[in-house]
């Protein structure tokens, strides 16, 4: 079954379109279509980052853009690194470092929060394997910071979209 404003896939359950928003009526049949893009005179609902900015707490998007700064840090201690061992390849992991911590900053991206956290996992295993000592961990930190910032933002707009309810604002945990 599609939606009628965008042509987008529907599940049976879904209350709302996924892709534009609009709200499916109770009637089955009315608020599907059959792939058509028809026009619908229900407001598509808010996107993802009007979402953000509206609804999400500030303590939340605090927490999201520190750990993006920490990640900044890791990642300007790591250039230092580069240049104290004149290893240059080296760079490339603080750019990595940098783009997801861009990602989690601007756009609070879950996303990137999981790539982050699965990157510094996989660098601190690396760094331990080849050198036998633990370092890089402190970006561990960062991915977990950021992660269970994000994640809540990522419930939350979830199931914003499923419902269109926002009375649980403030409740995630």
């Amino acid at each position: 079954m599609f939606c009628k404003n965008c042509g987008s896939m529907l599940n049976d359950y879904d209350k709302f379109c996924t892709n534009c928003g609009l709200q499916i009526s109770d009637s089955r049949p009315d608020g599907y279509d059959s792939g058509t893009n028809g026009n619908s005179s229900a407001e598509p609902r808010l996107n993802r980052q009007e979402f953000i900015n509206l609804y999400v707490p500030e303590s939340i998007k605090k927490s999201a853009k520190n750990s993006a700064i920490l990640g900044y840090i890791c990642s300007g201690i790591t250039v230092l690194l580069a240049l104290y061992t004149n290893n240059y390849f080296i760079i490339f992991d603080a750019l990595i470092i940098v783009g997801l911590c861009l990602g989690i900053q601007l756009s609070y991206s879950f996303v990137c929060s999981v790539v982050l956290l699965s990157y510094s996992v996989v660098n601190v295993i690396y760094f331990l394997v080849t050198t036998g000592k633990p370092g890089g961990w402190l970006i561990i930190l960062a991915g977990i910071y950021s992660f269970n910032s994000l994640l809540k933002v990522h419930k939350m707009f979830k199931e914003y979209k499923l419902t269109g309810n926002t009375d649980f604002v403030g409740d995630v945990k």
